[in-house]
């Protein structure tokens, strides 16, 4: 995504105003990340774990080195899950969650059935948020998730094609910035580019943006994945 990488670039270079923009946009994939890490859904006016993963956050646009070709969001993942597996510890939680995560009721939190069934739910609310997150992005291009499952094609090559072409529209800054300027797919720029026919593009548009929009959008770390977007266990 353009703006993230211009935001990481000058908040790196020591301007505040770029940071305060860059953490705020990321507020969602902190409160998932802190969620999941703390096996509980956290809340930003109760829980210390939520401070603890902004500061990882800003930890985390320091560190970050695009060069290792690890995107942002992968690298603040472990920054963040890092952190707060060392703030566990020193509390003596890194194995046991706490119980007012379950409304002052005491399950049998130990056994493994009750964690791996808890873990499932955080997740599934995780995927949920994100899906949310995907449509209202889908929806400034006059899209839903129903046109995109309905223009998804239905042969295996053609597909591939689709995908090829998003990846040589997300592969160019600029086309990226024109399409989220105009939320139009460059046509003549991308028939150059991934030399395919207009007919090609006009009848693949939506799906086209809709991988587009994922694969620019680093923070939705559940659905690129199952797009098939990042590397197994999320180098984003």
């Amino acid at each position: 995504m353009e703006v993230l990488a211009s935001l990481l670039v000058r908040a790196k270079g020591g301007e505040q105003q770029a940071r305060d923009e860059l953490i705020a946009l990321s507020t969602g994939f902190v409160l998932r990340t802190a969620s999941a890490v703390s096996r509980r859904w956290l809340d930003w006016h109760n829980d210390d774990e939520l401070s603890i993963a902004l500061l990882a956050l800003n930890e985390a646009i320091d560190s970050y080195d695009s060069r290792l070709g690890r995107g942002f969001y992968g690298h603040a993942r472990r920054v963040i899950t890092s952190r707060l597996i060392d703030h566990f510890r020193r509390e003596g939680r890194h194995q046991h969650l706490s119980l007012d995560a379950f409304g002052g009721a005491a399950p049998a939190l130990e056994h493994s059935s009750s964690l791996a069934a808890h873990q499932r739910s955080l997740e599934m609310r995780a995927r949920l948020d994100e899906i949310a997150e995907y449509n209202r992005l889908l929806q400034g291009y006059g899209l839903s998730l129903a046109d995109i499952k309905e223009a998804a094609p239905k042969h295996a090559d053609t597909r591939e094609r689709l995908r090829e072409v998003a990846r040589t529209l997300v592969a160019n800054p600029p086309l990226v910035a024109q399409l989220e300027r105009t939320h139009q797919l460059p046509l003549v720029e991308l028939q150059r580019l991934a030399g395919v026919s207009r007919k090609v593009l006009e009848t693949g548009r939506r799906y086209i943006i809709a991988l587009a929009v994922l694969a620019v959008h680093e923070e939705l770390t559940y659905l690129r994945s199952f797009a098939g977007l990042t590397a197994e266990g999320g180098d984003d």
